[in-house]
């Protein structure tokens, strides 16, 4: 008998485990954050006095070695098909997340990041919360990693993708089914 009780003490102890950890990693997906969470982390830190084409230099730069072009330019089988951080890159996970499309970073009104301020960038790459509320999925769009940069670099990034020349994008919609043309980016979890 006691070798039943301590039995289903460990599978007790196991489901309990299993859902804790489920829990944890859907936790950012099906939270809506409050942006003055973190408000005092923005106000805390005062920008350096850098020149403005310095701040693109070093935006330029850590957007290159991030490597956040790899999703935010559509590439095809033969290399890029459009304007660099242009968004639109089809990114498909074999799960109930299913198909994203990456973001328009330019300074487009409509279609891209120019009606956001140099805050709302900052709280969307620290947090994963957008202007309207919405809340990134972080692997679509890996904020969680995103919140150890720096305000200055953040700052810088946001100043070289404002300097860009604006891309009119047409909004693209995810296509269920088979795996579409070889602009996609597959994560089989």
């Amino acid at each position: 008998m006691m070798k039943i009780i301590k039995a289903l003490l460990w599978v007790t102890l196991a489901v309990f485990v299993a859902v804790v950890v489920y829990s944890w990693s859907i936790w950012p997906a099906t939270t809506v954050m409050n942006v003055d969470m973190i408000q005092w982390r923005l106000d805390a830190a005062n920008p350096s006095k850098a020149p403005e084409d310095e701040w693109q230099e070093r935006g330029a730069y850590l957007l290159k070695i991030s490597g956040c072009g790899m999703c935010h330019t559509p590439y095809y089988w033969f290399g890029p098909g459009g304007k660099p951080f242009s968004g639109g890159m089809r990114v498909r996970w074999d799960n109930k997340l299913g198909e994203r499309m990456t973001l328009n970073l330019t300074p487009d009104p409509e279609t891209g990041i120019g009606n956001w301020s140099e805050r709302d960038f900052i709280v969307a790459m620290k947090s994963g919360i957008y202007p309207d509320g919405a809340v990134a999925h972080w692997q679509a769009m890996p904020w969680d990693m995103h919140g150890n940069w720096s305000l200055d670099d953040l700052r810088a990034m946001y100043r070289y993708l404002m300097s860009l020349d604006p891309v009119r994008r047409k909004e693209a919609t995810p296509i269920e089914g088979p795996l579409p043309e070889a602009d996609t980016f597959y994560f089989g979890i």
